[in-house]
């Protein structure tokens, strides 16, 4: 018997197909949009994706037709007609894990007049979703091994099909369309200080790829914290080379050690 805690710590597709498909796809749309997908987070940066949300309206819209059930399945693992960005995705994870308020992205430090959107969240629902996203890490879930001592490091694995599985193997191009993995991670359980949404494009399965990136940085981010971290050197950040001393001109007897004499 798989339930809803069981289903997000080993990403059980059929337990989301089911569900979407007894939802219906304005149901997912609704919530999804009330989350912020499908909508730009108005982060001080320019040129940003607002994203999809399918819906039954958009599908009139847009290709003139009705919404066949059968593509509600695949919205309802984020995949078919749904679009979405990483800042969205780690906006709405944080929002979730802060009890509905999803608070509006910035890179200046001193950005002004921060927006703050709340969508209504049961506690029930933000216990039982923030729970299965620890179990994800801390419970012998898809991400098991990128767990952190100390730290309640939650989060969740995806993995995005860049093209059909069967259109990929007719063409022969299962390296070029490889899937693209995403994780997206944060700490604490609750009220969290990081979030970090990783997207390797081409880079598989996201608890392989994807994950252990998002893991050094939370560690990064507490160790630096705590005043533990220790900086690994790089050719950017390595000390510069003290000069190097011209050598002392040889003698002749030294000079000619190892020569060849006739």
């Amino acid at each position: 018997m798989v339930d809803l805690h069981k289903a997000i710590i080993q990403s059980c597709d059929i337990f989301f197909y089911t569900v979407g498909m007894r939802l219906g796809i304005d149901r997912l749309s609704y919530y999804a949009n009330g989350l912020g997908i499908g909508h730009k987070t108005g982060v001080d940066l320019p040129g940003e994706e607002s994203g999809l949300m399918p819906s039954e309206e958009w599908a009139q819209r847009v290709f003139h037709r009705k919404w066949y059930p059968g593509e509600t399945i695949s919205v309802a693992i984020g995949q078919g007609a749904v679009t979405t960005t990483p800042i969205q995705l780690a906006r709405m994870i944080a929002g979730v894990a802060s009890g509905g308020a999803f608070v509006q992205p910035h890179l200046l430090k001193n950005f002004p007049n921060v927006h703050t959107d709340h969508f209504p969240l049961t506690e029930d629902t933000i216990q039982q979703v923030t729970d299965g996203m620890y179990g994800v890490v801390n419970e012998g879930g898809t991400a098991a091994h990128v767990r952190l001592e100390n730290v309640e490091f939650s989060g969740k694995s995806g993995t995005a099909q860049v093209i059909g599985y069967d259109t990929r193997s007719r063409l022969g191009k299962e390296k070029e369309f490889k899937d693209n993995a995403w994780f997206v991670g944060y700490a604490p359980r609750r009220n969290p200080e990081v979030v970090v949404a990783v997207l390797v494009q081409s880079g598989g399965h996201g608890a392989e790829a994807a994950a252990p990136i998002a893991r050094d940085i939370v560690k990064a981010y507490y160790e630096k914290k705590t005043g533990t971290y220790q900086q690994q050197v790089t050719t950017e950040n390595r000390p510069a080379a003290e000069p190097v001393k011209p050598a002392e001109p040889l003698k002749p007897a030294e000079a000619s050690v190892g020569a060849v004499h006739p």
